[in-house]
């Protein structure tokens, strides 16, 4: 019988007190109801800490939805390439794409530039936003 304050996997105890209907994704909580039903759902038990805007962080282990904070991390880093990338498009490219633009800076420049470009690429790995050229910056466009 169901006990609406104690659940446990086979090594932790958890202290559960709503039940879930819900759809697994890859081991994760997928479509899920707190109230009703969802077509294809299974019931399951979650923590009682249950976060709805995190939802995509918990993890079934042993028939329990419990919170996996590195879930969360995963989720965050893609949230933040996500948004780099889109800075990216919005601040490198629409220079670095303009060839007629670049055939009139100086070598030097076409060089930063080209730097600049190369540290955008890589910006998914470093997580890091470059900064630009003082002269991209400083009005001389």
């Amino acid at each position: 019988m169901w006990n609406p304050f104690v659940a446990s996997t086979a090594s932790t105890w958890y202290l559960v007190i709503m039940k879930i209907k819900a759809k697994v994704r890859d081991g994760y909580l997928g479509t899920y109801a707190l109230v009703g039903d969802v077509v294809g759902s299974q019931e399951y038990e979650i923590e009682d800490n249950f976060n709805e805007f995190k939802s995509r962080c918990y993890k079934l282990v042993d028939g329990v939805f419990v919170f996996d904070p590195i879930r969360e991390q995963e989720l965050e880093r893609e949230r933040l390439i996500v948004s780099l990338k889109i800075r990216r498009e919005e601040e490198c490219f629409k220079y670095v794409d303009r060839p007629f633009w670049v055939e009139s800076l100086t070598p030097e420049q076409v060089d930063e530039l080209r730097a600049w470009r190369q540290a955008w690429l890589d910006v998914t790995v470093t997580l890091q936003v470059p900064t630009p050229p003082t002269w991209l910056t400083g009005g001389n466009l």
